[in-house]
């Protein structure tokens, strides 16, 4: 009978240890972290930085990349789950919160924040001075001025620019006249005021993004000198944004002596032509400030974005505006120009 009990015991015995041992290997796992977190479905793989005492991790895109479809691939420990899960598309648009659940069940909240880059340089025309309702339209006092005849009359003209950053954008002025071309820059918003006499406004409330200054362009086709910006070195436009003057809205809204109002067949467009360092020209866009043909009816009263990335990269950009009537004020405006190095 002794026997049978001590038996028993070493039975009892070797499972307790079996089943200590089972514990012990299976036990949940506590871990929490998030090795590795990478965005995926872009040109190349972008890796976060994960801060893992604070539960923070940043990256940053590409300039351009739309931010509300980013595509994750995410690290975790042995038996954790995630939530938004790994493969998941995801608008970063703003902070994303991403909770790591482990085999324990206990979880932890990462905070997970994106940005694209920046442009290197935005010409918003914020730095050049100007009186609150004033304008700046010539002469670059810069240069000397030239005597020109112009139709009989010998004109005291200036060829310049206007300085913005690491840009010129020229600005042709004849002292005798008056009168200017190529770039301008202003603060006036007066979208009331029909006419000749309003041709530095705007047809917005403000600059782009709300902003004060904006540069504004008169850009007849086949202009001499052309209307353009030169950089300093080459660089890669990425996108600028336009709008109508306020004189060229409402004569092609309303009609005025010149113009008649715009009716079917009836354009605006905005030539833009790159060229690079050895003035080769690298491509040409348009955009279409007022567009009236194929039952279109668009004419531009906010500031609109253009794609530019498509010029490559340049030395300088030119503008010149057509129209499908000849007596179309030739003005747009342009603000926010973002370029990369």
């Amino acid at each position: 009978m002794k026997h049978f009990f001590f038996i028993w015991a070493i039975v009892i015995a070797l499972l307790m240890t079996i089943f200590t041992s089972c514990v012990e290997k299976f036990d949940a796992n506590g871990d929490k972290n998030i090795y590795a977190f990478k965005i995926v479905n872009l040109e190349e793989t972008i890796e976060g930085i994960i801060d893992l005492q604070n539960a923070d991790i940043r990256f940053t895109v590409p300039y351009g990349v739309d931010m509300t479809a980013l595509k994750v691939d995410i690290e975790l420990g042995q038996g954790a789950i995630c939530e938004p899960a790994s493969g998941t598309i995801i608008d970063f648009t703003n902070e994303v919160l991403f909770t790591v659940t482990a085999e324990d069940r206990t979880s932890k909240q990462y905070r997970v924040s994106g940005n694209a880059q920046q442009a290197d340089f935005i010409y918003d025309f914020e730095s050049l001075a100007l009186n609150a309702n004033s304008f700046w339209s010539g002469p670059d006092t810069r240069v000397q001025a030239q005597i020109v005849n112009l139709y009989g009359v010998d004109c005291e003209v200036y060829y310049g620019s206007f300085s913005e950053q690491n840009a010129e954008f020229s600005n042709t002025y004849n002292a005798t006249w008056y009168a200017w071309s190529g770039f301008a820059y202003s603060n006036l918003t007066d979208t009331l005021t029909a006419g000749y006499t309003n041709q530095y406004s705007v047809y917005s409330a403000s600059g782009y993004n709300q902003s004060a200054n904006f540069a504004i362009a008169y850009a007849p086709e086949n202009a001499n000198p052309p209307t353009e910006i030169v950089f300093e070195n080459p660089l890669s436009p990425q996108k600028v944004f336009v709008n109508n003057s306020a004189y060229s809205y409402l004569a092609m809204k309303n009609g005025d002596a010149y113009t008649q109002a715009f009716a079917e067949g009836d354009f605006l467009k905005l030539e833009i032509i790159g060229y690079d360092e050895a003035g080769n020209m690298t491509n040409t866009l348009y955009a279409y400030l007022a567009d009236f043909t194929n039952n279109h009816q668009i004419l531009l009263k906010n500031w609109t974005a253009v794609d530019l990335s498509s010029l490559g990269r340049v030395k300088k950009i030119t503008f010149a505006l057509k129209a499908s009537q000849y007596g179309v004020p030739t003005y747009f405006c342009l603000d926010n120009l973002e370029v990369l190095e």
